[in-house]
């Protein structure tokens, strides 16, 4: 019992491969379903809750009045019940399987979760509306087609609109690390600048040292030379400062550049993302095409039976009527050789046998 509880859709083959029809009989008349009589009495069958027997797409079938026309031959009324559904087996209706998208709709879901018997609600009395408002009609091919690809191309938009954003957000990110990697660049030559200019300043100090101190006691010598090396000191920290700046100058641009490469390669896989999307909205686009051209060809086609049906039409009643005209002359020869010789008889029984095809033609005025 734990295992039925547990089977998914998928785990299920809901019919042989080799069974399989291009064509469902779903309705028989006004039925919404299909009557079947048996040996003891006659139920409805409603393969429209089945279609994924069909592997075809399940939705919410019309089950309204299903159970109440299934009756017994011992029920008052049995025999016009019988005619009536014999009836409706001369008004069939087919239905094309169809496999588009996933195997149910979410309305078929959402129905099949309330376990509702009735797919339509009983109307009051005199609310035709109310009827044509509720009546589930079953959907065509095209239809079914139309539904799957306005959902997919809704889908494929929203994507669409998605990735644009990214893309967007990305160029303002790769403008943004532009001016940064700009910005290192510039601090990077004024330092440079600034170490220049201590280099010039280091050796303009030396040779003042070296021409200035002459007369100099040994001592002043000692104070002057101390000074002099703590400058030098002093301009030696801040070269290696600058150094150190120059060095995380450089580490930041490089790191920039890794970032804006990255950023580079994203932007050129949306790309190629955007075009396969495109591409494939124009093969649905071609598709549709197709199908309509192949449905105008099919209605040409059956404009084309109904006017040959009618120059049929029109052709037998001509003859029903030259049938009528033969009869009428029929009766007056008939009535003129019928006492005459056995010839005249013979003249007279043909001439009736024309009056009865004339009677039979009749039906065709």
């Amino acid at each position: 019992m734990a295992t039925l509880q547990n089977l998914q859709e998928r785990d299920i083959e809901w019919r042989t491969p080799w069974m399989l029809s291009d064509e469902i009989l779903y309705k028989c008349g006004d039925f919404d379903w299909v009557p079947l009589l048996g040996i003891w009495g006659a139920l409805s069958y409603a393969p429209l809750l089945v279609l994924r027997q069909y592997r075809s797409r399940q939705f919410v079938p019309t089950t309204h009045g299903l159970a109440q026309c299934e009756f017994s031959y011992k029920c008052d009324g049995y025999k016009k019940k019988i005619r009536e559904m014999t009836n409706t087996w001369r008004q069939t209706r087919r239905l094309k399987r169809l496999a588009v998208g996933p195997s149910t709709t979410p309305e078929y879901i959402g129905w099949l979760g309330r376990r509702v018997n009735d797919n339509i609600p009983v109307p009051g009395q005199g609310d035709s509306q109310f009827v044509e408002k509720h009546v589930h009609m079953v959907p065509s091919e095209l239809e079914i087609i139309k539904q799957d690809f306005e959902r997919r191309n809704s889908e494929l938009e929203k994507k669409i609109e998605q990735m644009e954003e990214e893309k967007m957000s990305l160029k303002l990110d790769v403008d943004v690390q532009k001016l940064e990697t700009e910005g290192l660049r510039k601090e990077k030559r004024k330092a440079e600048e600034d170490l220049n200019s201590l280099k010039v300043d280091y050796k303009r100090l030396r040779k003042l040292m070296r021409t200035a101190g002459l007369g100099k006691t040994s001592e002043q010598w000692r104070q002057e030379i101390q000074e002099e090396k703590v400058k030098a000191d002093r301009w030696e920290k801040r070269f290696l400062e600058a150094q150190k700046q120059n060095k995380s100058f450089e580490r930041s641009l490089s790191e920039s550049q890794s970032e804006r490469d990255e950023l580079k390669a994203r932007v050129a896989e949306l790309e190629a993302i955007l075009q396969d999307y495109e591409a494939r909205i124009e093969h649905l686009e071609t598709n549709e095409d197709h199908q309509n051209e192949q449905l105008h060809h099919l209605q040409d086609q059956v404009a084309s039976r109904d006017h040959i049906m009618g120059e049929a039409v029109v052709q037998i009643q001509g003859v029903a009527e030259h049938l009528q005209t033969l009869a009428v002359q029929a009766d007056v020869l008939s009535v003129k050789y019928e006492s005459e010789s056995d010839q005249g008889q013979k003249l007279a029984s043909l001439l009736r046998e024309i009056k009865v095809l004339s009677v039979r033609a009749k039906s065709y005025l």
